[in-house]
């Protein structure tokens, strides 16, 4: 309970119609989904998914897929992060999307809950979305999952990195905040995770940058400034060779603008 925590960066109550038709979607978080009427439909590579009132619906972060609703659809929405230790999410890499039928009641509290604005119902909430997260984990088979014991340093690499990630960040600077060598350092991080420090970094810089993007109304060139790239068509650059699109055009797709 000390080492794992749900992170909440959106939510909403949504009425949806055929206008809900997007593609090619990935999140860096994953999307958790009350329906209470209507359905809609996922599209994974593998399989359809039917979205059926009644139930609720986790798809994981990290996955691709496409969605629609041919008629309507009333859901509750909320973005989840469970961060590891290594900062990468808790469901990042599973590839596919995970369901349980609501409880007698459920989706009325989660309604009532919703719309207070109280510290009582807020962590009434928070709990009952935890439970939910539960149920999901164990449908995706990582209720046996072992919290990986990283050494002293590496943990602190990883804290260290978490507070200091920007584009400006070189395993130099982290190096020297843990007073060790680099060298010590990157044979140490690729001998306990399997990568190489700088493609971790690289890792946790786009993930960040696609946080700010979906998660704030922060400006692209604000952004640009928070990461420390030198100016906005550069950090523009930078994503787009990782995601294939411009930062501007990844916002507008992903939040259906």
């Amino acid at each position: 309970m000390d080492t794992i925590r749900m992170v909440v960066a959106e939510s909403g109550h949504a009425f949806l119609d055929q206008n809900w038709r997007y593609h090619k979607m990935c999140s860096p978080f994953s999307r958790l989904y009350y329906v209470k009427e209507g359905e809609g439909i996922l599209e994974l590579p593998h399989r359809r998914v039917l979205l059926q009132a009644g139930y609720a619906y986790l798809i994981p972060a990290g996955l691709e897929y496409d969605y629609r609703c041919e008629n309507h659809m009333e859901k509750w929405y909320f973005h989840v992060n469970i961060p590891m230790p290594d900062g990468f999410d808790l469901f990042q890499g599973s590839r596919d999307c995970y369901e349980k039928p609501c409880q007698k009641g459920e989706l009325e509290r989660v309604a009532k809950w919703y719309d207070r604005d109280s510290l009582e119902a807020s962590f009434a909430l928070y709990g009952l979305l935890t439970e939910t997260m539960a149920a999901m984990i164990q449908a995706a088979g990582l209720a046996e999952k072992e919290m990986r014991i990283y050494s002293p340093m590496v943990q602190a690499f990883f804290s260290r990195a978490g507070e200091m990630i920007s584009s400006a960040l070189r395993v130099g600077d982290l190096a020297q905040e843990l007073n060790i060598s680099p060298s010590t350092l990157a044979k140490r991080f690729k001998k306990e995770t399997g990568m190489a420090v700088g493609a971790y970094l690289d890792q946790m810089l786009f993930n960040q940058a696609c946080q700010l993007l979906l998660t704030t109304d922060l400006t692209v060139c604000q952004i640009s400034d928070q990461l420390d790239f030198c100016d906005q068509f550069y950090f523009s650059r930078y994503f787009k060779r990782h995601q294939g699109e411009t930062p501007t055009d990844y916002r507008k797709r992903m939040r259906g603008i």
